[in-house]
């Protein structure tokens, strides 16, 4: 990078684009920097621009739109690499020194840092003089990419030959398209680099999202068209029809049902209908947008308004239940009843579940109840005949009445245990990454440090057991939780499995369950949730960084994949085209099941590897956000790369290297190994279940903890 063009289209923005231009010429940087700003229209403003900015090229046009300006602007840059900035945005004040150092650590062809709104400057994050302390990710290209350009630093050589489009939209779109099918090497960094503006009213021109005219699904359709047309990769043409998949859902049927003429709607509606029958969907909307017929349309769109109502009617219903759970309070507690929730509901897994099944066995006179969150399988019934729907009538009878709760995660305030229940909280996993209150920051959806710190504090107030899997677990959980009651650290029940006399047995049966073949050796990747990346309160996205097309081509005889998502990750995978190599079994009830069944793991900060590590096999740890993970998000409690027993990799093909020669690469970290059981796994011997349930129910067998709230002699 020997030199560098800003390229700034003006359109009805020139009283902002002083602003634009002066946050590009406060940068200090040691290569050639050029403005370009191009007048996408007639402007009396361009005179005072010159005689104030002397060192800019200032060119003129016809109105034509944003992608015309930029192509005009690309024909007389004479940076080796090329910026976009848009006249009412600015560029962070360390932008172009942020780019500058990326592609001096990894040659990147683009650069691509991060975007946000300039009213939240006082949080934007920059690199500061250290390089030690400066860090960047090489990243896959994907579908999100093709949204916007903002941010991104572009070597020219990539936008030679931009289409001639007459397009008033999606001008990010096709010069990303253009980019996809040139690029080597992608550089992402954690790094504010450029502040967006948002456009607030119509004196100041609309976004894209703020477009109420029907002519812009004319535009995507006939671009998504021109675009497919020159698209001969399978995997850009898959990240093109999800780009154009995702506009449609969020802005399709508004934008259509703005136009005034019939005529003119029912032709665009086939328009996109026909593009939508070109690919595969999941989503019911767009199924029923491909069929051609707006009956079916108008019928589907009625059918989600009527579950919004229904929705609405649920909200009010738990309102009218929590009166239920107060009038159930003053009932007799049940002095046999069990209840059972893992993961809110979701599943019929984990600690609770391994508690279940040995209370079963031993105290058959106990009413033993599970709580899930929609109506369970076939299979799960049989296990657990005594169920409650949540937030049914009968659940909340049996959460004010029961006399012990057996949860992995936290409840509602509003359900406030009374004093006579007894509540274990058998958590669900050995915390890496900082958890409740040694959480510095919180980026979560729909929360705030302050509040999320208050309802983690009091809701552990109500736990009068918790479950440690170690010493250092225990420890860590009394700061973090607050927690000052009885410490059970005997190991985790769900780890019982693990030690099961009959493994070569479950093994068989399990693989037989998931269609495996039993010649296939097993990888199971399980990362981690992000807690930046979330979609909607409660939702999160997660971006598929391992390459399947590479892994299948190089293992595919050998291996199947196992893709085991968290639960809060709210989007299924996309594995078409992998059938019989990748399998998502992210809704697979237990998985221990599926530690049993893999030969090696691959993670990142999950605490799945805790676990995993009790049957000794190797495990991978993919950690290619390394830097922004433990520094930006959570941060973690002992030094990740010096502790975890087995290699940090960042890249797809470092991943298939090492399991192709596994047996003796994993050799080298078995002194890590023997370390790290002996200070995370040396309590699990198969018998933890019987340990817990020894305190819970003392008469059962003699219990081996003393209540840490009692003074003895």
């Amino acid at each position: 990078m020997n030199s560098i063009s800003v390229i700034i289209p003006v359109y009805q923005t020139e009283s902002q684009t002083k602003a634009a231009i002066q946050s590009v010429l406060d940068q200090k940087v040691s290569i050639p920097v050029e403005i370009i700003v191009v007048f996408d229209g007639p402007s009396t403003y361009i005179d005072e621009l010159r005689s104030l900015y002397p060192t800019c090229t200032f060119l003129e046009q016809a109105h034509q739109g944003t992608y015309a300006a930029r192509r005009r602007g690309l024909e007389v840059a004479t940076g080796d690499y090329v910026t976009f900035l848009d006249s009412d945005d600015i560029l962070a004040p360390r932008a172009l020194y942020t780019y500058i150092k990326a592609y001096e650590k990894s040659r990147g062809e683009v650069i691509i840092g991060k975007v946000s709104p300039v009213y939240n400057k006082k949080k934007w994050l920059m690199p500061i003089d250290d390089d030690r302390y400066f860090f960047y990710t090489r990243t896959k290209f994907n579908s999100r990419h093709l949204t916007t350009i903002h941010g991104w630093m572009i070597k020219k050589d990539l936008l030679s030959d931009l289409p001639v489009l007459e397009t008033r939209w999606f001008a990010d779109t096709i010069i990303a398209h253009t980019i996809i099918a040139k690029l080597t090497n992608l550089t992402s960094v954690s790094y504010v680099v450029y502040g967006r503006n948002s456009r607030s009213t119509p004196l100041e021109g609309q976004s894209l999202y703020q477009a109420r005219d029907i002519t812009t699904l004319t535009d995507i359709s006939r671009i998504y068209g021109m675009l497919s047309a020159h698209t001969m990769d399978n995997t850009v043409q898959k990240f093109l029809n999800t780009w154009y998949k995702r506009f449609i859902s969020k802005r399709g049927r508004a934008l259509l049902e703005r136009s005034t003429s019939k005529s003119q709607q029912a032709d665009i509606f086939r328009h996109v209908a026909y593009d939508l029958r070109q690919t595969k969907t999941r989503s019911k909307y767009l199924q029923a947008w491909s069929t051609g017929s707006y009956f079916m349309f108008r019928s589907y769109i009625t059918a989600v308004k009527t579950k919004r109502t229904l929705r609405t009617a649920r909200r009010k219903k738990i309102k009218n239940g929590l009166m239920l759970y107060r009038l159930f309070q003053k009932m007799p507690v049940k002095e046999n009843l069990v209840l059972f929730e893992s993961f809110l509901g979701r599943s019929y897994s984990d600690n609770p579940k391994a508690l279940y099944l040995k209370l079963k066995e031993q105290r058959p006179e106990l009413e033993l109840v599970w709580i899930f969150s929609k109506e369970p399988s076939d299979d799960v019934k049989e296990a657990c005949p005594n169920w409650v729907l949540k937030n049914s009538f009968a659940y909340y009878q049996a959460m004010a009445r029961a006399k012990y709760w057996i949860f992995n995660t936290r409840q509602p305030l509003s359900l406030t245990k009374r004093e006579e229940t007894i509540y274990l909280q058998t958590w669900h996993g050995t915390p890496l990454k900082r958890l409740g209150l040694d959480m510095e920051e919180v980026h979560m959806a729909g929360t705030n440090a302050t509040r999320y710190k208050r309802n983690f504090y009091n809701q552990a107030q109500e736990w009068n057991y918790l479950i440690s899997p170690n010493a250092y677990s225990s420890e860590i959980f009394k700061s973090a939780f607050g927690f000052q009651n009885t410490m059970l650290e005997t190991g985790y029940p769900r780890n019982d499995l693990l030690y099961a006399d009959d493994q070569a047995g479950l093994i068989s049966e399990i693989k037989a369950r998931l269609d495996i073949p039993a010649d296939k050796k097993v990888v199971l990747y399980a990362p981690t949730w992000r807690d930046d990346e979330f979609i909607a309160r409660g939702k999160y996205r997660f971006d598929l960084q391992l390459d399947l097309n590479e892994m299948q081509a190089r293992l595919g005889d050998d291996y199947v994949v196992l893709l085991r998502m968290h639960y809060l990750i709210a989007q299924n995978m996309d594995i078409s085209g992998h059938e019989g190599f990748a399998y998502d079994v992210s809704s697979y009830g237990d998985i221990a099941e599926l530690y049993l069944i893999s030969d090696v793991l691959i993670t990142d900060y999950s605490s799945v590897f805790f676990d995993y590590a009790h049957l000794q096999r190797p495990m991978i740890f993919f950690t290619y956000d390394l830097e922004k993970y433990a520094s930006t998000l959570r941060g973690f409690y002992f030094d990740f790369e010096a502790v975890v027993p087995g290699p940090l990799l960042k890249e797809t093909d470092q991943v298939i290297d090492y399991i192709e020669q596994i047996d003796t690469k994993s050799v080298a970290y078995q002194e890590k190994y023997d370390r790290f059981l002996e200070r995370f796994c040396s309590l699990d011997d198969g018998t933890a279940s019987e340990r817990v349930l020894a305190e819970l129910f003392p008469n059962t067998a003699q219990s081996t903890f003393e209540d840490e709230t009692t003074d003895t002699e």
